[in-house]
């Protein structure tokens, strides 16, 4: 009788263990999704061809403005861990690139102009301040 007590009890900690376990990976797996950003810089056309940004607006050709699409292929984008990076080198150091997403650009250490370009690298003073508009950091080549 004891024996048989003692094996259940023992098969109630491998299900327990592994419940436990379970939970765990699924903790460590949200709070990664939660913590994961995304970003992309590259010119104007590479961008419209990927269908990462289309122009919207204008007359006439015009005064139209670059903006995100609706359905963004995350495959175009490089996954960062918003806690652990805190600087985004740029493809072209020479170059400047005018953000067109909503990030809070008075959270960068080095600012934006006042059209929001940045040249060389984008350094996140505060990174939830940042990427609290959004997951999503598209740069446009200038």
């Amino acid at each position: 009788m004891l024996t048989e007590e003692n094996a259940r009890l023992a098969g109630d900690n491998v299900r327990l263990a592994s419940t436990a376990a379970l939970v765990t990976t699924e903790r460590d797996s949200v709070v990664a999704e939660q913590n994961t950003a995304y970003y992309v810089a590259d010119t104007r056309e590479a961008l419209t061809k990927q269908g990462i940004i289309k122009n919207v607006g204008g007359f006439l050709g015009i005064g139209k403005t670059q903006v995100p699409t609706q359905n963004l292929d995350l495959t175009a984008f490089t996954p960062i861990d918003l806690r652990n990076v805190s600087e985004i080198v740029l493809p072209h150091t020479g170059k400047s690139y005018r953000v067109i997403t909503p990030q809070n650009l008075a959270a960068l250490d080095m600012p934006a102009d006042a059209k929001g370009r940045v040249v060389g690298a984008i350094k996140i003073r505060d990174a939830q301040q940042f990427w609290a508009r959004s997951k999503f950091l598209i740069l446009v080549e200038r």
